[in-house]
């Protein structure tokens, strides 16, 4: 999938490393983060790293950070505090979608990049009237929204678009069945079972490309 856009701010969720551009690539320390998660503050809370805050009902363990627990109306965030500051880059974004519920759920997260500050929203966390790029990873098939439903949807507004308008516009991504796991199936197993997402830019010719690996095998599907 292939979209453009110009990007300012990086918001990260989960666990994301990104680097200054797809050759001879060099991480981008500011906003990338990964386990193990070792830094505890003074409440005993454990802390994913100076350049990021996260809130509401995301919990940080030393292996992962869990952005909600699977349970109904809950949020969380991670929230990146400095500029992403390239003209291109590359971004390696692993995550799990899972709960208890074999048929009927609504889980989804989105990743933003953004010159906004976070503000609680009802944007998959957000508020719709942000200016930037949003990747939303939606399991829920809202029947209401007339611009239709995608697995994984690219968002793009320049904070003049509500909510509202952004659902009824038409979607631009794809299908992915496979970024959500039934964790009472027997062969789920919280280790191994995760969906990486791969995103790239380049200011030349504006060209934001999203590449979805829904397994974490390899197999990588634009």
């Amino acid at each position: 999938m292939s979209v453009s856009r110009l990007l300012l701010l990086c918001v990260a969720t989960l666990l994301a490393l990104l680097y200054s551009s797809p050759v001879g690539a060099k991480r981008l320390e500011h906003v990338s983060f990964e386990k193990p998660f070792d830094n505890i503050n003074g409440e005993g809370l454990r802390q994913i790293g100076d350049n990021f805050v996260y809130g509401g009902d995301t919990a940080v363990n030393r292996h992962f950070a869990r952005l909600t627990p699977d349970r109904q109306s809950k949020r969380g965030h991670i929230w990146g505090k400095q500029k992403l500051a390239v003209k291109n880059f590359a971004a390696v974004f692993t995550f799990r979608i899972s709960g208890q519920a074999k048929s009927w759920f609504g889980d989804g997260l989105a990743l933003w990049l953004t010159t906004s500050q976070f503000v609680q929203g009802d944007n998959h966390g957000f508020i719709g009237e942000f200016k930037g790029v949003g990747v939303v990873f939606d399991t829920f098939i809202n029947q209401e929204h007339s611009g239709g439903h995608k697995d994984v949807t690219f968002f793009e507004n320049d904070g003049t678009k509500t909510l509202d308008q952004l659902n009824e516009m038409e979607k631009v991504g794809c299908m992915a069945p496979g970024i959500r796991y039934h964790e009472k199936n027997a062969a789920f197993s919280p280790s191994l079972n995760m969906s990486r997402a791969k995103m790239t830019y380049t200011q030349a010719d504006q060209q934001f490309t999203i590449l979805i690996d829904a397994d974490a095998s390899g197999n990588w599907v634009k």
